[in-house]
């Protein structure tokens, strides 16, 4: 039976929601892995159209879940065997694993940077101290003088390395998404500032916190003067006209991803809004590790129990329903 090429990435990568500030560590469910099922029963990747009792079924006394892909998500059995579910708790076969247009030769003993093509030919080299995997068309480089810079999938170097190096590029600038990625301007100050493709600055703003568009918007931290006192910390969304268009009041967040987005105020208070920055409903972070970074695909979003519901690992859907709290309702 055909199957439909899948890509195999973490969630962060997935959704593009690298974020310098507020950034926590993924739990195990949402160290996702794309994944797809059978051509005849595809599901589109927006699709909500999901059975949660059958999925909670389904997945009874697993030990690992992953976000849904095209209609399928990777489960780790309690034999810590991988098995794989579609939208309505059915078990379909393993997908494959898509090899991306071009890649970073991490292996090569030659001393320039390479990438490969699908056939695993070297088709790019790159004199530069470091070079990083392609996103949206773009790779971060470090030259000799330990400046930032970016280079498009010929190799030119587009945006001059001219942004410090912190001696981790992950510290130092994010990845495109959406046409943006954030740059540190300030490494002595941490002050952030958003470009395009041509190195243009998306506004004048410098922000202390930033985070990748995705769906349009991306998360930052803003410090607004203050008449008679130092800076207020505003959060929120803004928009790619550097319009903050959701304003979280000083709260923290993950991007948004299926519509919807994770705020948080302290480790104890945590809910979901919708792009409107509608409150849609509350986590009760006695029952999973809510702070953990997940995300939702599909409708669903895998999460990690924790008190009562320690080891148990299932998915949440955006009414707040946990497979594994099901038969506790």
């Amino acid at each position: 039976m055909k199957k439909i090429i899948f890509a195999m990435m973490l969630a962060a990568t997935i959704v593009g929601c690298g974020q310098k500030q507020g950034k926590t560590a993924a739990n195990e469910g949402a160290d996702s892995t794309e994944i797809t099922q059978n051509a005849d029963s595809a599901i589109s990747e927006r699709s909500d159209d999901y059975d949660f009792e059958a999925i909670a079924k389904a997945i009874d006394g697993c030990i690992g879940t992953y976000n849904f892909h095209n209609g399928v998500a990777g489960i780790l059995g309690s034999d810590r065997q991988m098995f794989y579910i579609d939208l309505k708790g059915n078990r379909v076969e393993k997908p494959e694993e898509e090899i991306p247009e071009l890649r970073r030769d991490w292996e090569s003993e030659s001393p320039k940077a390479g990438y490969l093509d699908r056939t695993g030919k070297r088709v790019l080299e790159v004199d530069f101290s470091q070079a990083e995997e392609f996103s949206d068309g773009m790779a971060r480089v470090v030259d000799g003088n330990n400046r930032i810079g970016f280079i498009n999938t010929k190799g030119e170097l587009v945006i001059p390395c001219q942004y410090p190096f912190t001696g981790e590029v992950d510290m130092a600038c994010s990845n495109f998404h959406e046409g943006y990625c954030w740059v540190v301007i300030d490494s002595g100050n941490d002050w952030y500032a958003f470009i395009d493709k041509k190195g243009k600055r998306l506004s004048p703003v410098n922000y202390s916190g930033a985070g990748d568009f995705n769906e349009g918007l991306a998360y930052v931290n803003e410090l607004r003067e203050v008449p008679g006192e130092d800076y207020d910390e505003h959060s929120g969304f803004i928009d790619k006209t550097g319009k903050m268009v959701i304003d979280l009041n000083g709260a923290q967040s993950d991007c948004f991803s299926d519509g919807v987005a994770k705020v948080w105020r302290g480790e104890q208070e945590v809910w979901f809004i919708d792009k409107t920055g509608k409150r849609l409903f509350d986590v009760d972070t006695n029952i999973i590790h809510a702070i953990s970074y997940f995300v939702f695909t599909q409708g669903l979003a895998p999460v990690q129990g924790r008190g009562k519901y320690a080891g148990k690992y299932g998915f949440m859907d955006k009414k707040g329903r946990i497979t594994f709290c099901l038969d506790k309702e």
